[in-house]
């Protein structure tokens, strides 16, 4: 498994079309490929630095045999498991159920919680954007164009900055 020291790093998978789902954005402090670890696999997705980053690798041994003698490195990992869980069960009914828009909105809010804390937001390209919502990067930038419209949000460059969080959150039904 990996630990992210410093920067952002996307982690993915594609279909065999060729079309990415960002699975997600670690940053400092992030783990990532712990899953396959524990249930014996080698590593099933890609990883790519979006900003310099310092990522190192914690061998299968080393973790393994940690969460043994640990119990509370292990029950950290339990809850961090959990929590992916939760995050993952909240994703795929709003890929089944949520509009374009509507998965756009949570996307957006997701990505300013998850880096509130941080110097930078990562400048996440349309396609990354794109990958992260689960839609085409045309439909994602229809639905950026409307919320820009509303006065929801601007956009600078590759940054979309919120504007209305209170009406994004209302949209997006938080």
């Amino acid at each position: 498994m990996y630990y992210v020291a410093s920067g952002v790093v996307k982690i993915l998978r594609t279909d065999n079309y060729g079309k990415e789902l960002i699975i997600e954005l670690c940053k400092a402090g992030d783990f990532f490929g712990h899953m396959d670890v524990l249930k014996g696999l080698e590593y099933g997705s890609a990883a790519e630095v979006l900003e310099d980053a310092e990522v190192h690798l914690v061998p299968r041994k080393v973790f393994l045999d940690l969460m043994h003698r640990n119990r509370d490195v292990a029950m950290r990992f339990i809850r961090l498991l959990a929590g992916e869980v939760t995050q993952n069960q909240e994703r795929l009914l709003a890929l089944a159920y949520a509009s374009v828009r509507e998965r756009t909105a949570q996307a957006l809010l997701d990505l300013q919680a998850r880096f509130e804390e941080s110097k930078s937001r990562p400048q996440l390209s349309r396609e990354d954007l794109a990958g992260m919502v689960g839609t085409a990067k045309e439909s994602l930038i229809r639905a950026l164009s409307d919320f820009k419209s509303d006065g929801w949000i601007s956009l600078e460059g590759k940054s979309v900055i919120i504007q209305d969080e209170q009406a994004l959150k209302r949209f997006a039904g938080r």
